[in-house]
Order: C-alpha cells, then structure tokens, then sequence
C-alpha cells in the first residue's frame, strides 16, 4: 500500500508506443502536482522494441538455418513483415510473465520455430534501455532530485511492462517504492492521480 504524502518527490517513467517520457513530480496536497523536472526521447517508445526484436528474429532465424525468412525490404513481403512484427509485440507481451516464448515462422515462409527467451530480448533492446535510463539520469543528477530521495516510481505506457525495462529502473532506485498501477492506461501524470485516487494520502 502507497501512502503519498505532500512534499515527497515521485518519479513518472512513461515508455509509451511511440515516445518515453520522464518526470520529477512534487506532491502539493491531495490533488496537485508540481513537475519539477522532466526529460524523454520523443521519436523512442514500445514501436522501437518491437523493431528490434523483428530484427533479432531474422537474424536469429538466419544463424538457425542458414536461409534468410525473408527479405524485409522488398515491398511483396510486406504482408509477411506485418504478421511477423504483430508476432513479436506478443511475445514482448508475454515475456513480461514467462521466461520463453516460441516464434513459430510457419505462417511466415518458415519451417524452424524460434525460441526467444527474455533474457535474447533484454539484449535485443539493451541499447533502447539505456537511452531511457540516460534520460532518467539527467533529471536525477543533482541534490534533491537523486535517486535516494525519490519516494515513489510509477509505470506509465506499455512498453515500462518489459521485465528488462523495469529491471534497470527498480535497480536505479532501489529505495523507492513501486506502486501497483496498469502500464497500459497510466500516462505521465495520470499515473500519479491513479495512485492518490487508490490510496490515502497521509
């Protein structure tokens, strides 16, 4: 259970589908908020993961077999290239609540399944991840706003619900409490009203 109390600062981690968002927020009193830093990427979000694990499974497939699945650059594989990249947005999905998920490439030309674990997808997107925790580094960089004296980390955006995501931020604030809120309709502020809505505040 959160308690949010006025004067304590919160960190908001929003990694939405097409950009992440970062900010320091201020409880005032029961319903106001002062943003007191903030920082993103606006061409960087859940998009961006499930690129690069289409791209880790041509590869992947590649190195299986020795055949490429196919050629995503050529127009006529468009159809293929859409089913294989609504594929991966699953299995990132899933990789949220298990540790192996399985790319049947059938449906795509192929004739090998792919086993993706969470783990190849951690280091599908290692580079994405440290973009978003370089943001969080900025505004976390000086006296009063460092990680120690952060009390609360919300998710916002679907993409925050990838296990290597939320890795990396928990290990950054190791102090900070983590409250309960759904990643897929909590978005920058909104994350904290959630939580002074669900809670009482002390």
């Amino acid at each position: 259970r959160a308690e949010v109390r006025p004067n304590e600062r919160m960190l908001i981690f929003d990694f939405g589908g097409g950009t992440f968002d970062v900010s320091c927020l201020e409880c005032q009193d029961a319903s106001h908020f002062r943003v007191c830093k903030h920082d993103g990427e606006p061409r960087l979000g859940g998009n961006d993961v499930d690129t690069a694990l289409v791209n880790y499974s041509l590869n992947r497939y590649k190195k299986l077999t020795g055949t490429e699945l196919f050629d995503p650059k050529l127009p006529k594989n468009k159809t293929k290239l859409t089913r294989l990249r609504s594929m991966c947005e699953d299995i990132k999905r899933n990789l949220s609540v298990s540790m192996t998920q399985e790319l049947d490439t059938c449906d795509i030309n192929g004739n090998k399944p792919i086993q993706i674990t969470a783990m190849d997808l951690k280091e599908a997107i290692r580079d994405l991840i440290q973009k978003t925790i370089d943001c969080v580094k900025r505004i976390t960089d000086e006296d009063g706003f460092n990680p120690g004296y952060i009390r609360h980390v919300f998710f916002g955006g679907g993409a925050s619900n990838v296990r290597a995501v939320r890795e990396e931020v928990m290990k950054m604030f190791q102090n900070s409490n983590f409250p309960d809120v759904n990643p897929y309709s909590s978005v920058a502020k909104g994350a904290a009203n959630m939580a002074i809505a669900d809670h009482q505040i002390g």
